[in-house]
């Protein structure tokens, strides 16, 4: 997984050659996103905090924000 300044948070399948093979799961947040980590032990569920101190919580099954909190 990998986040960025651009407001993607990104979940790749590392079993693929290419790039864009490997991509698999893209949620984007309209937020500057400075760190992400996974929630649980299925990798299901996921958070990003935010440039603007908030933290947004994410389904990857789902590639959307289900909830952001100010912090």
């Amino acid at each position: 997984m990998s986040s960025s300044l651009d407001g993607m948070v990104c979940l790749f399948d590392l079993s693929k050659e290419s790039e864009e093979e490997a991509t698999d799961t893209v949620v984007r947040l309209e937020q500057p996103v400075n760190n992400c980590k996974f929630l649980g032990n299925d990798f299901s569920t996921a958070f990003a905090q935010t440039t603007v101190q908030t933290i947004a919580l994410l389904s990857l099954e789902n590639a959307k924000m289900v909830k952001e909190v100010q912090t």
